[in-house]
């Protein structure tokens, strides 16, 4: 197994940091290992406890696993960089058992050496680092506050470098967690909650090592939501917008208002920047 580079050690120290000192909500996450010790198990949304529960049952194997199954709704921008340089740095594969969605699928799945995707699997993007609302909601989320729409800003910067140099260490385009946000899909396809690719277009993001199963990969069929659907590869970000694209409202302390209705279990985590962007 390759080891960790300096840069990816120093980057996962520092993101320890910042994570170590932020709450997070009242969820839960498994960390397990395989019984013959081959495969890391990680289920339930991107959690600090259970990330570092992973990282000492591999430490602490004599023989190393070989692959990272997954089941993951996505979670805070932050670990998603932080499992991803794991994955990365230890030559794992990524097997994706149900769903691998929002971080998981920004920066854990695109990290694997090769990626296992079952028949019925979803991996769902709905954003990243460059997003074309963030600027959108700093301004709706704190209106009044120019000091902390600053610091929500320089924020946003340091998460936009740190996910750029994350995919430069990978191979892989920046652009993936957002083509689907393009106007074009945001008119076709109103309020949807996210989006995937054809493998075709995975492969132009610069995904390599992805096996599918041999009746194919048909995510679509199982989960069946008008709300998720296909987009496709671009070279350029999503032009910025004057709006949240999420409709999200906030409180006078900036906290997000929760929407009248509850998305489904089966929906991806809401998404989660970095620091002032969130808390």
């Amino acid at each position: 197994m390759p080891c960790q580079s300096s840069v990816s050690r120093h980057l996962i120290a520092a993101l320890l940091a910042l994570l170590c000192g932020s709450s997070q909500a009242e969820e839960s996450a498994s960390a397990s290992l395989s019984a013959d010790g081959q495969t890391l198990q990680y289920d339930g949304p991107l959690l600090l406890p259970a990330i570092q529960q992973l990282e000492a049952l591999y430490q602490r194997s004599a023989a190393k696993p070989r692959e990272l199954l997954i089941n993951s709704p996505g979670g805070d921008a932050r670990l998603g960089l932080l499992l991803g340089y794991l994955v990365h740095g230890w030559g794992l594969d990524v097997r994706v058992r149900e769903q691998c969605a929002s971080a998981c699928a920004n920066y854990v799945f695109p990290a694997g050496r090769n990626k296992y995707l079952a028949a019925g699997s979803m991996l769902l993007w709905h954003g990243g680092a460059l997003q074309p609302d963030w600027q959108a909601i700093i301004r709706a989320r704190w209106p009044h506050n120019p000091a902390r729409q600053q610091a929500a800003r320089d924020d946003l910067a340091l998460w936009q470098q740190q996910e750029r140099d994350f995919y430069a260490s990978i191979g892989v385009s920046q652009l993936i967690s957002v083509c689907g946000q393009h106007e074009q899909w945001r008119r076709a396809v109103p309020q949807a909650l996210g989006f995937d690719y054809s493998p075709q277009d995975l492969a132009r993001f610069g995904i390599r090592g992805l096996q599918l199963p041999a009746d194919g990969w048909q995510p679509h069929q199982r989960w069946g939501s008008p709300r998720f659907f296909r987009a496709a590869w671009c070279d350029t970000p999503p032009a910025a917008v004057d709006e949240p694209l999420c409709g999200c409202q906030f409180d006078d302390d900036g906290n997000p208002v929760p929407p009248a209705a509850t998305p489904s279990p089966a929906s991806p985590a809401a998404p989660r920047p970095p620091a002032a962007t969130v808390d």
